[in-house]
């Protein structure tokens, strides 16, 4: 600093003692020779501080004159102050402009290739055109400052790479992966001076809020590509962006396991697998739901409806929804979100329930099963889905036991009060008709509708009609005889529809289900009361069930019934349940394949109420398929179809002179023990006898002797069987098609 201001003041003081002599050297002059070696140094001298001082020079030549020393000394006193301040400045500018830094980059975009690079808080990519940032490159302009920067991205299928610095490529080209986030920071003097904030432009999620210095943007788990970045360098002192929450997005995941019935805990499965089972018929005793985020677990919440219990309270991550070791099956759940996840999820969950299969999706917090029917959840999926982005469709996903109501029209009487589920609508003991008939399901949650049609006096039977229409008639002096009544879509599924009449002569029938014919027809016998009651579906029958329809006909025989052999085409002689339902079906013109049939057959142990045994070979024989879960079976082909087991010969004579034929449990050809493990079927009653089609022969002409040999149940593929013969061999296992 001294020399410099040493080097000006004697500058100054040549500039003040020559000022006089220029004018009068080149007044001499003028021949044009050189001037004199020393004469010259001071023209260059006063050239080189002319430069840019002409003005001042101009001013100085006309006014300057020799200072004496005292002037002298205060001249140089004020510029040497002068020029103090001066220098100063300079060091000053000259600090600042060796801190400032510059930063440029480019990305290489999906579709496009490498773009321009762009400075200081531009944007590098794009928006709103879904292309992807694929690879990035940073460097910084930088002066006298030590250090530098450093980057690294995260790749689909590759993760997070290395750190690459100045201008090298972070990303991929030419390979068509992504990048779903960044991480950028600055390293040594430059780190000191500045900050880097940053923020990406992601698919769904838009612009995230900015990192800085190292920080994590954009996502990570969602597969969402990052489709534009800014880049800010800003001094230590200058003010940050407003927005730094929220720069990077980390999936959460669920998983969850499940304690089943006879099983217990299951592994763990991860979003939306299937925890618990399907077609084994094993109830959910216990639930547990996790989180991979940890800092998250307290914010899931869920509860279990269970058996006997009902609704237990919230449970959080991890914790037992359900019970253990008390042979409890769960039958609905409630999930929800808290806190900040809430904010940034859905969790969607749907239930497989027993004799309804899997219901729809419920979400946040709603109900998920079934309650009143006593239907247990057999399998249960759960998933936690970005609130931006698509999800199921919500809804079917609880069902609430319901209640049908029904109301008579009553002769002399007119419409009576409603009533709901079994109470009796009409009258007895007054020998009083009922006219008309109205049925419905209040507040109806679950889809389809209840259906009923009447039998009415010298009109015969009338069109189906639903939900609240009238059956029968009103003011005709009319008399019903008999009702219908069935259910459709999901009421049909969950529910059976029993119901039964107070015939005229006769008293209380017994119970009709699901369509069957209740009351009389041919006896001109007037319907005076009625009972209807809805049963979840596997749930007890109200009473006794069968001879719930009396038709004064004498005879009848089903010919629409095809007689299938249990040996030929398809050799399977312990396969009769199979060949007998399908003549059942074959009637109702189902074109069912019996090799399917057979192979196909629910057996034990995996169907409670299977087949024992190879209906081929027999190897491993024990007994026939149950009438229940045959039933079941054959609503595969054909939806009317009925368990009527526990029914009375009356009630089967009923049916066939309805055109129903029954399939029945008995004796075989080849019986050694009183075990009833033979399937057969009543195609047609007259005079006191069933016509019985036997699928225990080759052909439909065998006759009597040519099976088994034992001469009590050896009749042949087709016979006439006594009724009383039939009371001595039935034993009540019964099925219908309607």
């Amino acid at each position: 600093m001294r020399n410099k201001k040493f080097h000006y003041v004697m500058l100054t003081c040549l500039l003040a003692n020559i000022a006089t002599y220029p004018v009068i050297g080149l007044a001499e002059n003028t021949t044009g020779d050189k001037q004199p070696a020393q004469t010259q140094a001071s023209d260059n001298g006063i050239s080189q501080v002319n430069s840019g001082n002409e003005e001042l020079l101009e001013s100085e030549s006309v006014t300057s004159t020799t200072p004496n020393s005292e002037e002298t000394v205060e001249t140089t006193s004020e510029v040497e102050t002068e020029e103090t301040d001066t220098s100063e400045k300079a060091t000053e500018r000259t600090s600042v402009q060796n801190l400032e830094v510059g930063i440029k980059y480019e990305a290489h975009v999906q579709n496009i290739g490498w773009q321009a690079a762009v400075n200081n808080g531009e944007l590098a990519g794009t928006t709103g055109k879904n292309l992807a940032l694929e690879g990035l490159k940073i460097s910084l302009d930088k002066t006298s400052l030590s250090g530098g920067i450093e980057y690294r991205s995260h790749v689909r299928n590759i993760g997070w790479q290395n750190w690459v610095s100045e201008g090298q490529v972070a990303g991929t080209v030419g390979k068509a992966l992504p990048t779903e986030a960044y991480q950028v920071r600055l390293t040594g003097e430059i780190a000191d001076h500045y900050n880097i904030y940053y923020r990406v432009h992601t698919t769904n999620l838009g612009w995230l809020d900015w990192a800085k210095n190292g920080e994590m943007a954009g996502s990570e788990g969602f597969a969402y590509n990052v489709q534009a970045i800014e880049i800010k360098l800003l001094k230590k002192s200058e003010t940050p962006p407003t927005n730094t929450t929220t720069p990077y997005i980390k999936k959460t995941t669920i998983n969850y396991q499940a304690h089943v019935q006879d099983i217990g805990w299951q592994d763990a499965v991860l979003d939306g697998k299937t925890a618990g089972t399907t077609g084994r018929n094993k109830g959910i005793e216990g639930l547990k739901i996790n989180l991979s985020d940890s800092d998250a677990v307290a914010n899931i919440q869920y509860r279990a409806h269970v058996r006997n219990i009902g609704w237990q309270d919230w449970v959080t991550g991890g914790q037992l929804a359900g019970t253990v070791g008390r042979a409890l099956p769960t039958e609905a759940y409630e999930i929800k979100l808290t806190g900040e996840l809430a904010n940034k999820y859905d969790v969607y969950y749907r239930v497989h329930s027993s004799n309804v299969g899997w219901l729809g999706w419920a979400k946040n917090g709603q109900s998920a099963g079934t309650e009143g029917f006593g239907f247990k959840v057999e399998a249960v999926q759960i998933k936690l889905i970005p609130k931006y982005n698509s999800a199921p469709s919500v809804g079917n996903s609880f069902l609430k036991s319901e209640k049908v109501a029904y109301q008579t029209h009553v002769k002399n009487i007119g419409w009576q009060s409603s009533v709901t589920n079994g109470d009796v609508a009409g009258t007895t003991g007054k020998n009083l008709w009922v006219e008309g008939l109205k049925l419905s399901i209040p507040n109806k949650q679950t889809n389809g509708n209840v259906q009923y049609k009447a039998h009415v006096r010298n009109i015969g039977w009338q069109d189906w009609v639903a939900d609240g229409q009238l059956s029968g008639t009103v003011g005709k002096a009319l008399p019903t005889e008999a009702y219908q009544i069935k259910l459709t879509g999901d009421l049909s599924k969950l529910y059976d529809v029993y119901y039964r009449v107070h015939a005229q002569n006769f008293g209380w029938l017994g119970w009709a289900k699901n369509g069957q014919s209740a009351g009389t027809e041919g006896y001109a016998y007037h319907v005076e009361a009625i009972q209807v009651r809805l049963v979840p579906k596997g749930g007890a029958a109200p009473g006794k069930v069968g001879d719930a329809f009396r038709v004064k006909k004498t005879s009848n025989i089903i010919s629409s019934v095809p007689y299938v052999s249990q040996y030929t085409p398809v050799f399977a002689p312990w396969g009769c349940a199979a060949a007998s339902m399908t003549m059942l079906l074959r009637s109702k013109g189902v074109n069912v394949d019996l090799k399917y049939a057979q192979d196909n057959l629910p057996m034990y142990p995996e169907y409670k109420g299977g087949q024992k045994g190879n209906v081929y070979t027999g190897e491993g024989f024990g007994w026939v398929i149950t009438p229940g879960t045959l039933t079941e079976y054959m609503k595969r082909w054909y939806p009317n179809v009925q368990d009527i087991s526990g029914t009375n010969t009356q009630g089967i004579k009923n049916e066939i002179l309805a055109g129903n034929p029954v399939l029945y449990y008995g004796y075989s050809s080849y019986q050694k023990d009183k075990v009833r493990n033979h399937a057969k079927v009543i195609v047609g009653y007259k005079n006191n006898q069933f016509l019985v089609y036997d699928p225990l022969y080759y052909k439909e002409s065998d006759g009597p002797m040519t099976g088994g040999k034992n001469e009590k149940y050896d009749k042949g593929a087709k016979h006439w069987l006594s009724v009383s013969d039939f009371n001595k061999e039935f034993g009540g296992g019964a099925i219908v098609i309607r």
